[in-house]
């Protein structure tokens, strides 16, 4: 943005340009098992609104809180919880309302943002409020102990902002939206690809419909009924297992020096971790296209490595001896579909190397295994390119972001990503 046009930035406040409703209160009796579903702090995660297993207020007593129906593109910030200097924190927490989450009524611990009309763009104040500058303020004056923090919806209000005209933020909305469509684009596709495997993996080998199973009879094992030629082994027998040990905190750091670091699952995502940790000696290690699997609560939770890793007590590595990683990862991820449970009801919170070496695993015949691996290990391949281009876009757009919202450079200026 030229010199010309930072001129036009204009200052002024958050409570200046945008309408702030707080959160209602509800009693416990208030709630009925089916009606107008209450979005809580609990529900807002990752930036946006899941109402799973929401609580519901009846549609007559519904009526009297209209002033905390939340519509999409609302904007909500957590205002109680634990400080945003926390892992996991919750105070400052920002969420967009989706199209499922319209209509929904916004609980307590929370404050509902709408953009002024004319001088706030809402889509341009979602994007404000993921800014470095915006988390500053909140870590700035949120105020109690480490663990139970409140920001004052009045400091809030009085939060500087210094502003393009509008169609400069609808402008520079509309750019940074493109990045966010492309990135949900492939998520989509991502997760049809995964159900892909899922379906494949579970008609083969839970179901046993696999090629040819017509003409294979069935026996008694300690899974119950497999087919003929197929067995039942522990997980010792075939997969190289590396259990986690943590370094010396002294050789952690987040400035990038070294290998990557995973104590546990706080950098897992859906299929493949993000760094930030890293440890300057090699311990124990995870190599690319090791599966990484959570030993302590939550035990269970499955993520692939995309390189070379140091691992912590929280996490072991999994490497099949015959090279069928693909079936592997299908195995584990069908026999942890609930995590703590170790797929036969028993609950566990941690988990030794005795236990994992003991985890019985169903043992198909090569041949199938081999034909499995040529339908499926495309999908996967798939999956991690995609998942790799949204990594790339995510960084795009996060170094263009404050640049933009400071007006430091013109959007007209930057091609469109594609």
């Amino acid at each position: 943005m030229g010199a010309a046009e930072k001129q036009t930035l204009f200052s002024t406040t958050l409570g200046c340009v945008a309408d702030f409703q707080n959160g209602g209160a509800w009693k416990e009796s208030e709630y009925v098992d089916s009606g107008v579903p209450v979005t809580r702090v609990t529900n807002c995660q990752s930036g946006t609104v899941d109402l799973s297993g929401c609580k519901y207020l009846s549609f007559s007593s519904a009526k009297k809180y209209e002033r905390h129906r939340l519509i999409k593109g609302d904007l909500i910030v957590a205002t109680v919880g634990s400080h945003p200097t926390q892992p996991g924190s919750v105070v400052g927490r920002t969420s967009t309302v989706p199209e499922s989450a319209s209509g929904s009524l916004l609980n307590q611990n929370a404050v509902r943002l709408r953009a002024k009309s004319g001088l706030l763009d809402q889509r341009y104040l979602t994007y404000l409020a993921s800014s470095k500058e915006f988390r500053d303020y909140i870590i700035a004056h949120a105020r109690g102990a480490a663990s139970q923090v409140r920001m004052s919806i009045e400091l809030l209000r009085d939060m500087p902002l210094l502003l393009p005209p509008l169609p400069t933020q609808q402008l520079v909305a509309s750019f940074l939206s493109v990045y966010d469509d492309l990135i949900e684009n492939n998520m989509r596709r991502i997760e049809i690809l995964e159900e892909m495997a899922r379906r494949l993996y579970e008609e083969w080998f839970v179901q046993f419909r696999f090629p040819g199973h017509e003409e294979v009879g069935f026996k008694e094992s300690e899974l119950g009924l497999i087919p003929e030629g197929w067995g039942v082994t522990e997980l010792e027998e075939v997969v190289h297992l590396t259990m986690g040990q943590s370094p010396s905190s002294e050789f952690y750091n987040e400035v990038g020096e070294g290998l990557p670091f995973h104590q546990g699952v706080t950098g897992f995502g859906d299929y493949f971790p993000s760094n930030k940790s890293y440890c300057t000696i090699e311990a124990r290690v995870a190599n690319e296209g090791d599966i990484l699997f959570s030993v302590r609560a939550p035990v269970g939770r499955i993520n692939v490595a995309k390189e070379k890793i140091v691992i912590g007590r929280g996490v072991s590595a999994l490497r099949s001896k015959t090279d069928h990683q693909i079936f592997l990862l299908s195995q584990l991820r069908c026999i942890f579909k609930e995590e703590d449970s170790m797929g036969n009801g028993a609950i566990f919170k941690a988990v030794t190397k005795k236990d994992m070496q003991s985890i019985k695993l169903l043992q198909p015949s090569a041949e199938v295994i081999e034909r499995f691996e040529l339908i499926a290990a495309p999908l996967w391949r798939l999956i991690r390119i995609l998942s790799d281009k949204n990594t790339n876009l995510s960084k795009q757009r996060d170094l263009l972001l404050p640049k933009l919202i400071a007006g430091e450079i013109d959007v007209s200026d930057i091609p469109m990503p594609t």
